[in-house]
């Protein structure tokens, strides 16, 4: 919780409870962006339980899909993006057609 409060903001700290509700609740958290994907990273430190409710739904021709960040959040959860986008632009759009 202590990084949470000193390297991350408040769309990060609220994700993160989100997150930890959810899987509280049995439900899944579909995500396909760096930000929700440090939010999982966080809940998964304080419930290491919650891995068993993310899955990421895609990935984009987007510059920071193509760093290690986002690639090392997937292989640390053990998960693999189900869909490719040839987008700039995310804005959940995976997230959403993951779910359909």
């Amino acid at each position: 919780l202590n990084l949470l409060h000193v390297a991350g903001g408040l769309d990060i700290a609220f994700l993160t409870a989100f997150i930890l509700g959810a899987a509280s609740h049995r439900m899944a958290v579909v995500f396909d962006n760096v930000v929700t994907g440090a939010a999982i990273l966080a809940a998964v430190t304080i419930d290491p339980l919650v891995k068993d409710y993310v899955f990421p739904s895609a990935v984009y021709d987007e510059p920071i899909h193509d760093e290690p960040i986002h690639k090392e959040q997937c292989r640390f959860l053990g998960v693999k993006p189900y869909l490719h986008y040839n987008l700039l632009i995310d804005e959940a759009l995976g997230s959403t057609m993951g779910l359909s």
